[in-house]
């Protein structure tokens, strides 16, 4: 890894840790086409990003065991097993340069709904299966799938239980695939952590001091702008995929 590689990375780490708690949301989404810069491969990510996530996570389900709606959190799984499951064979099966398509496109899709002015309210419950199947094939590719989850459940869960919920839904799917992963022989590069988690922390509490006012910021321009943003990354991305630079 080269010395760019490793400050972009360090960077997109920090970043993650920042947005996960003073945005709130995106953690995964937001940071991926960062990382992949510095990257060939996401199978280099995804084991970092599902150890980060049971580490920052576990402490506050303990905490909130009794928030969590334990039968949506069934109902969850009897639908998002099999495509996250399809999902992780996908990571381990397809080539790094479909993979980095797959993940590129995936976060795309995110920045044009950021910079659109588009609100789609669906209030069918005949679509939450699709929409969770297909948060879960995302989730076990790259972790990306969380937008998608969560927009279902927000629509079945109290806002007392939706973060106590959902926390353990992340700390499940990232335990399974760490431990698929370490079955199947592929590194976890827990070395990559001993510089990653302090930069993680970092973020995670200058994200938490900043929340209050990133609060008063977010509207449609900062979503455009965070779009906008996103849009661009994804795109150098794609083309250095391609070999096009």
């Amino acid at each position: 890894m080269s010395t760019m590689d490793f400050v972009i990375l360090s960077l997109a780490f920090l970043w993650s840790g920042f947005v996960r708690t003073g945005f709130g949301f995106g953690g995964t989404a937001l940071m991926l086409p960062f990382a992949l810069l510095a990257v060939d491969t996401p199978l280099i990510i995804v084991p970092l990003i599902a150890l980060q996530s049971i580490i920052f996570s576990i402490s506050t389900v303990a905490k909130n065991y009794k928030s969590i709606n334990y039968k949506f959190l069934t109902y969850l799984f009897a639908i998002l097993a099999i495509p996250v499951s399809v999902g992780l064979m996908g990571l381990v099966t397809l080539s790094d340069k479909m993979l980095m398509s797959i993940a590129y496109g995936i976060v795309l899709i995110y920045a044009i709904g950021y910079i659109l002015p588009l609100e789609v309210k669906i209030n069918t419950k005949w679509i939450d299966i699709p929409l969770l199947a297909c948060g879960g094939y995302m989730m076990g590719v790259a972790f990306t799938g969380s937008p998608v989850i969560v927009a279902v459940a927000m629509r079945h869960l109290p806002k007392e239980q939706l973060r106590d919920t959902l926390l353990a839904v992340w700390i499940i799917i990232a335990v399974v695939k760490l431990i698929s992963l370490w079955i199947l022989g592929i590194s976890l590069h827990l070395n990559m952590q001993l510089w990653l988690l302090p930069m993680v922390l970092v973020g995670h509490v200058t994200g938490i001091f900043f929340h209050s006012n990133i609060l008063k910021w977010k509207g449609k321009r900062f979503y455009q702008l965070l779009g906008t943003m996103l849009l661009i990354v994804t795109i150098i991305g794609l083309a250095k995929n391609f070999d096009l630079i």
